[in-house]
C-alpha cells in the first residue's frame, strides 16, 4: 500500500523586477483564495533552466520582458495542497524591465510598480520583504 503522506517536491523560479526607484509586484490569490501581494514566480518546466523559467514566468505574470541582473536567494518552504505536503524551493533573480510586451495572464489580477516603502507595506510574505530589502539596499 502506498504512503498517503509522502512529500512532493516543487521547483520554481521568479524575479524581483526593479527600476531605479520602484519594484514590480503582483496581486494574486493563494490556493485557499486569500489575496496576496508578491513577486512573480512559477514552476520550472521540463528541460528549462531556472533562469529561463524566471524570465518566462515574469513575462507571463506581469507582461514585462526583462533581463536578469544577478542571482538572489533560494527560498524554501512547505505548504499543503489537497492534503499533500509540498516542499517548494524557489530560485530568485533580480531583474530589470526591458519592455512591456503584453497584458499579464489570468493568474494575476493586478500588476503595480511600488516604491520600496509601499511594497514593504503590501507584501504578504516575510521572504519577499527580505528580497525587497536586498535589491534596494545601498551598494
Amino acid at each position: 500500500m502506498a504512503k498517503e503522506n509522502k512529500t512532493e517536491f516543487e521547483f520554481s523560479a521568479g524575479g524581483v523586477v526593479k527600476n531605479k526607484t520602484e519594484a514590480l509586484l503582483i496581486r494574486t490569490k493563494t490556493l485557499k483564495g486569500r489575496v496576496v501581494w508578491t513577486f512573480p514566480k512559477g514552476k520550472i518546466e521540463r528541460e528549462e533552466t531556472p533562469r529561463d523559467a524566471a524570465l518566462r514566468e515574469v513575462c507571463e505574470e506581469t507582461g514585462y520582458r526583462c533581463r536578469i541582473e544577478k542571482e538572489l536567494d533560494r527560498v524554501s518552504y512547505f505548504y499543503r495542497r489537497g492534503g499533500k505536503l509540498i516542499s517548494k524551493k524557489v530560485k530568485w533573480y533580480e531583474m530589470s524591465p526591458l519592455e512591456k510586451e503584453r497584458k499579464h495572464d489570468d493568474e494575476v489580477d493586478l500588476v503595480e510598480w511600488m516604491s520600496p516603502e509601499k511594497a514593504q507595506e503590501k507584501l504578504s510574505y516575510k521572504s519577499d520583504m527580505n528580497l525587497l530589502r536586498k535589491v534596494f539596499r545601498e551598494k
